[in-house]
């Protein structure tokens, strides 16, 4: 496959992640884990298909995403004189992925023990472990986004906004992790801007999805040139 293929290949993997992702609101709730412990099993298992789909759905989210982040590493790899922070974007990128498939793991034996009627205790830990494991996401987001802006922004490998955009979201994502050390369950107000963040660099992904898309397309190569800010 060319690099200018690739490179389209890369763009509607990360739009695609984005739809997958918007598709799992229409998926069921997890659970609240301050529910009854009598209920939590019966709400779960009489739904189990629904919450099945979610796990299914945040799979193939992954490997959209995934593809998006080898194309995009390999977008900025060509503009760097020789190996740089883009290898810190790959590296979070793959680091975000795999808490995605220990959380997507977690949630499926959640479901499973609660099919399968386990003790109400082992459903209530494997509850509270779902709803936490994702956190430490904001570090491996940090790593991704740091990467991208220290190799983007001095090479002009993307338009100058996406690079600035990066590096906002990379300082924003450490500063929100400060959240655990709240005595907030949810992280308090650092946890609630967390997941705002968290929608909003979805934004990010599909603007860069699209700006890879059309330079794939353009007339210039980015292979040999990075594109103008």
């Amino acid at each position: 496959m060319s690099g200018l293929a690739w490179q389209r290949l890369g763009g509607v993997a990360g739009i695609l992640f984005v739809a997958l992702f918007i598709a799992n609101f229409f998926t069921p709730s997890t659970p609240d884990a301050d529910d009854p412990s009598s209920g939590l099993a019966r709400e779960i298992a009489d739904d189990r298909s629904g919450h099945a789909l979610s796990v299914y759905l945040d799979g193939l989210s992954i490997v959209a995403f995934l593809v998006f982040v080898a194309a995009l590493w390999t977008l900025l790899r060509r503009a760097e004189p020789e190996q740089g922070a883009s290898l810190v974007a790959l590296l979070g990128g793959l680091a975000l992925a795999s808490v995605l498939l220990v959380s997507d793991g977690v949630y499926l034996a959640l479901v499973e023990a609660a099919d399968e009627g386990r003790e109400p205790a082992a459903i209530r830990a494997l509850l509270e472990l779902d709803s936490i494991i994702f956190i430490p996401a904001g570090f491996a987001l940090a790593a991704l986004y740091a990467g991208v802006a220290l190799s983007a922004i001095p090479t002009r490998s993307l338009p100058g906004w996406l690079g600035w955009s990066a590096a906002a979201f990379a300082v924003f994502f450490i500063v929100t992790q400060l959240g655990i050390l709240s005595d907030s369950e949810d992280g308090g107000v650092l946890g609630i801007a967390f997941f705002l963040g968290l929608l909003a660099q979805f934004l990010w992904v599909l603007a860069a999805s699209i700006v890879m898309i059309r330079a794939a397309g353009a007339p210039s190569n980015i292979a040999q040139r990075a594109v103008p800010a």
